[in-house]
């Protein structure tokens, strides 16, 4: 591939600082740019520079205003439901407005059961997800849900008396539009989103300068993903979360599938677990990290013990933190419950890793970036005669010794 000038260089680790709040390194946009035929690399970058990328605390900021200022859930409580199935996005945003709310609001995973927990039979109904991309999810889930013959026409009822609302942190215009027609009393709020490739106010400017744009997202992505090169539903969409990037954004960015016999490279995978298989420990680089860090663990000595799962754990989300991964993402990634997980913060705050907000302490920082630096000395003399595609093994090399412990 073409490497890119130092001043472009400099562009892209703008980019990655400043819109993608250093979620991924350099060399992994190199990596992306490396799908693209060299004479496309400057039209990927402006696309790169354009995606819209909400880190955990962006996505904290835009549902707090939204549910004080907005929705006031200090004039009443609300239930709040996730939209879809279990284990979908919707159960992800849920977990965010427990956060923020904790007893000011009450919590559903379903609608049988948010129901159930109108206990005054007055508390309005809020469905929740991070995105109403086409809307056509969303609709479809709720005609189906009118019509179970448990509990369809108590939801019908509150529907028709405006007392469901839905909560998102992107909502998509043409969304609104669909539901506003299917369910006109069903109130939508989240930020305001359209598509990328549109002939009046596209973000890549006018009509002639859009298309060329809107061909090569679709060259690609046609072969990516061909029931929809553009997104979702020709959703067109540009926005990654920290947890996930939803099937509404244009595959080119999210997508893994092959292109004939060459893997694509994802710049944010869809979800979170595959975002950190670059450059992942594996179980026996995880042991070695443990036994060259013990003390820091506070063990004087190797035991079974320190190797437990619950170390290993507490390693992982130290590696995290230092790649500036946030909570949210972290519990995602680890693949635990959310009483695990706050479990293991308790113990890592206990040993001394992180303070009771989660930032790593500076006994923590200096111990582990002093293995990483040893780790990244070691790899560099390993590659000192391969050129720039060797980048892509992703080697983890783990010193036999580290501050005189084996």
């Amino acid at each position: 591939m073409k490497l890119p000038t130092p001043e472009i260089q400099q562009h892209i680790e703008d980019i990655i600082s400043t819109r993608f709040h250093s979620s991924i390194d350099y060399a992994h946009v190199l990596r992306w740019l490396d799908n693209f035929a060299d004479e496309e690399q400057d039209m990927a970058i402006k696309i790169l520079s354009l995606i819209r990328y909400y880190s955990y605390d962006e996505i904290l900021s835009v549902l707090n205003n939204i549910l004080f200022e907005q929705i006031k859930v200090k004039a009443k409580k609300q239930v709040f439901i996730s939209i879809g199935e279990s284990g979908k996005s919707g159960d992800s945003m849920l977990y965010i407005v427990q956060q923020i709310l904790r007893d000011k609001g009450l919590y559903a995973n379903n609608i049988a059961e948010a129901l159930k927990k109108r206990i005054n039979g007055t508390e309005d109904l809020v469905l929740v997800d991070d995105i109403l991309g086409s809307g056509k999810t969303t609709s479809d889930w709720l005609k189906k849900e009118i019509i179970n013959p448990e509990y369809g026409k108590e939801l019908n009822d509150i529907i028709a008396e405006g007392k469901v609302s839905i909560l998102s942190i992107v909502a998509m215009d043409r969304a609104i539009v669909l539901m506003s027609k299917n369910f006109p009393t069903i109130q939508v709020y989240g930020e305001k989103g359209n598509k990328a490739f549109l002939h009046s106010g596209s973000v890549f400017g006018g009509s002639v300068t859009m298309i060329a744009y809107r061909e090569l997202c679709y060259k690609y992505g046609a072969m990516l993903c061909p029931k929809a090169p553009l997104g979702f539903e020709n959703s067109q969409c540009l926005i990654v979360f920290s947890h996930s990037t939803p099937n509404n954004t244009v595959p080119i960015i999210w997508s893994n599938k092959s292109i004939g016999n060459k893997c694509w490279t994802p710049l944010f995978p869809r979800f979170a677990s595959d975002r950190i298989k670059i450059n992942s420990l594996s179980m026996t680089d995880s042991r070695k990290q443990l036994i060259l860090l013990r003390e820091l663990f506070r063990y004087d000595s190797v035991t079974k013990d320190l190797l437990s799962s619950t170390n290993i754990y507490l390693l992982k989300i130290l590696n995290l933190k230092t790649r500036r991964i946030d909570d949210f993402a972290i519990g995602h990634i680890l693949g635990v419950s959310t009483s695990i997980l706050e479990s293991l913060w308790r113990q890592g705050e206990e040993l001394g890793l992180w303070d009771n907000q989660h930032n790593l302490t500076l006994e923590a920082i200096k111990e582990y970036k002093a293995l990483l630096k040893k780790i990244k000395y070691q790899r560099s003399e390993l590659r000192r005669n391969e050129s720039f595609p060797a980048m892509t093994n992703d080697i983890i090399y783990i010193p036999e010794t580290f501050k005189g412990v084996k």
